[in-house]
């Protein structure tokens, strides 16, 4: 708007010739105003003339052009009543408001006229006189039935003059006016959502969205959420239109959780609507900023293993009946502790190499995302409907417990606290064969919760398994120290599978309550696994080396090197002809002269 009077106060310093012998130059408005400008260069003065070379700019919008014309006769105190109220109508749709109100009424009062009325009325409105406004529509209604079209053709003029404020203005004061004519005149396109259904849940990183938009005008965009998908060109819009029918489809990516899906249309005179659905995302994965130092260690030491042992030799099958959620929150603000146990429980059950659970199986909630909304969408739209009679569910669930009324209460980053009874009684609807719970965390009054927990398992008909860990609470712990490291094993084959229960055997599980043993195997062990096949394969390769006629002192020099588990591969290339015993005893010699020349 600065812009505009700045124009106006340009022409007062700046001869109007010259301005318009510039603007001239510049371009051809029509071959009227051409023909009317190069007549007037030879007769300036005569008024008809710029009379009708101010109706031709006015006529091709160029509003001012015809102002500035306008000026000058006024000026020159040669204005006349037409030309009053031609000013009034530049100002009006330049939307220099305050002044065309003000020459609105004056061109009224010399020549009363509805259509002056009608532009009054918009201009009071934008100016934050609403109840004048509709009070002049009143009176005028009697005289003008089709005073709501009129209203609505004003406003087509305006939007498509890029005049914004006052076309809004029309529109408003016609449904404060008159609603139901307003929705007569200003119908919004119709979207039809098609695919995915309302509440839709997917594992899958993108969703296709399908849609189909229906409107009795020219469409100009179409948008899902902040991605345009429909954008003709001016050339392609055609203004007469009378229908518009397209279905369209686009890919959207799904993020973990709640996703909002906004399909926006707007036609060409800016009626527009929007329809939404949710998809929930159950993609909920480690993300590459979930790091636990519990983690590394676990990694760390069956990348040491690896390096051994060929993978092949100790990676585990996974079971597609196990599903697993991990949930780890403190909610008195961000504790590194129960981030980091909620993410080695993810990556001990979900690990390519020892866990028997899918990754696609196992589903992460930590940090902000240890929402209750998300936990009652897995709960709702994961686990219960795709249980069987053979699923089996694992809940790890790390967090500050409160026991309110009876009801077993974790605290979430939403602020909501999460009911877990109520979501184990809906899991314990459903068939499955049985559920397994690692109930970790600040627990306040642990003897009460251990006393609901086993009276609540007693009266399921579904085996449930639960784990409270003690106050020291070193399972994280023990499990890796346990898990991962062949020297220590001692043959320990109770965890040779990694079953629930055998967790009993670790010292800082305290509790354990089953109705019935499940017997459930989470996670293959390599280093037992290793520790128990080395006394097999260390007799075989003895035989072996028998057969091959090797003297004794170097068959001992063998077999003390084949007593480490690290020799796994040595003495399986050896069991499978792929090294010699004369290549093996060689490695043995070198190994222990080495040893004797560090000590």
């Amino acid at each position: 708007m600065k812009g505009k009077f700045n124009l106006i106060l340009l022409v007062i310093v700046f001869p109007v010739s010259i301005l318009l012998s510039q603007q001239q130059s510049i371009l051809s408005i029509s071959a009227e105003a051409d023909t009317l400008f190069s007549q007037l260069e030879d007769d300036p003065g005569n008024i008809n003339l710029r009379t009708r070379l101010i109706e031709e700019y006015i006529h091709n919008s160029k509003y001012e052009l015809a102002l500035v014309e306008i000026i000058e006769l006024e000026n020159e105190q040669v204005l006349s009543e037409k030309m009053q109220s031609l000013k009034a109508d530049c100002l009006f749709n330049l939307e220099q408001i305050q002044p065309a109100l003000k020459e609105l009424m004056v061109s009224y009062l010399r020549a009363p006229d509805d259509k002056i009325m009608q532009s009054v009325a918009i201009a009071d409105f934008a100016l934050g006189n609403e109840t004048r406004s509709v009070r002049t529509l009143r009176s005028l209604k009697p005289k003008n039935p089709e005073l709501a079209f009129d209203i609505a053709l004003l406003y087509q003029q305006l939007f498509l003059n890029q005049n914004k404020q006052l076309a809004n203005a029309a529109s408003s004061l016609l449904r404060e006016f008159d609603s139901k004519e307003y929705a007569k005149y200003f119908p919004k396109p119709q979207i039809m959502i098609v695919s995915p259904a309302d509440n839709y849940s997917t594992q899958n990183n993108e969703a296709t969205i399908v849609f189909e938009v229906n409107h009795s005008k020219a469409i100009k965009k179409i948008s899902v959420n902040e991605s345009v998908i429909y954008n003709p060109t001016e050339e392609e819009i055609d203004l007469d239109a009378e229908s518009f029918s397209k279905t369209f489809n686009s890919k959207m990516p799904v993020d973990a959780g709640k996703n909002k899906i906004v399909v926006n249309a707007v036609d060409v005179f800016g009626y527009e609507s929007s329809e939404e659905i949710f998809v929930n995302g159950l993609n909920f994965t480690k993300m590459s900023t979930d790091l636990s130092l519990y983690s590394d260690s676990l990694i760390h030491n069956l990348d040491v293993i690896t390096s051994f042992v060929d993978t092949e030799d100790i990676q585990v099958t996974k079971n597609p009946q196990t599903k697993v959620l991990v949930y780890s929150f403190s909610p008195g603000g961000l504790s590194i502790n129960y981030n980091e146990k909620g993410i080695f429980w993810y990556d001990f059950f979900a690990n390519q190499l020892i866990g028997k659970a899918s990754p696609s199986h196992t589903k992460l909630l930590v940090g902000k995302r240890a929402s209750s909304e998300n936990v009652n969408l897995l709960v709702s739209n994961w686990l219960v409907p795709e249980l069987n009679v053979l699923t089996h569910t694992v809940l790890y669930i790390n967090g500050e417990w409160e026991l309110i009324n009876d009801r077993w209460m974790l605290g979430s980053s939403d602020d909501e606290l999460i009911d877990l009874q109520k979501h184990l009684s809906s899991l314990l609807t459903a068939a499955s064969s049985g559920i397994s719970l690692i109930l970790d965390g600040e627990i306040s009054s642990r003897n009460r919760l251990e006393n609901d927990i086993k009276n609540f398992i007693s009266y399921t008909s579904i085996p449930v398994e639960a784990f409270i860990t003690s106050s020291n609470n070193t399972l994280v712990e023990d499990v890796i120290q346990k898990f991962s490291k062949p020297d220590l094993s001692n043959n320990d084959s109770t965890l040779l599978y990694l079953e629930l229960n055998s967790l009993k055997k670790i010292d800082s599980l305290g509790v354990y309550f089953s109705n019935r043993d499940l017997n459930l195997e989470v996670a293959e062990n390599p280093a037992v696994k290793l520790s128990a096949s080395l006394p097999v394969l260390k007799n075989n390769v003895e035989i072996k080396l028998k057969k091959d006629r090797m003297s004794s002192s170097n068959r001992s020099t063998i077999l003390n090197y084949c007593s480490d588990w690290r020799r796994f591969e040595d003495m399986h290339d050896y069991l499978d002809d792929r090294t010699t015993a004369s290549d093996l005893l060689i490695k043995a010699q070198e190994f222990f002269s080495r040893n004797k020349e560090n000590e």
